[in-house]
């Protein structure tokens, strides 16, 4: 028997027309499945901030694929 992924997303995205966005795709285990909206660029306001997930993310030509999981609270 499988075991249940838990807090555990997905996030694949593609290029938007939209200059230095992303059109996304957001799944988080069960609980919600959606459209989103990625953009470019570090933020200032959030170095240094609670990390809340952690996960992985590469290029997949005409966008990207992040997977990741809810860590902490």
């Amino acid at each position: 028997m499988a075991a249940e992924a838990s807090n555990v997303g997905s996030v694949p995205d593609t290029k938007s027309p939209a200059p230095g966005a992303l059109t996304a795709r957001r799944i988080f285990t069960d609980r919600y499945r959606g459209p989103g909206v990625g953009t470019a660029g570090p933020r200032d306001d959030i170095a240094g901030g609670e990390v809340s997930a952690v996960g992985v993310g590469m290029d997949v030509g005409n966008g990207s694929a992040v997977d990741w999981r809810k860590v902490g609270r």
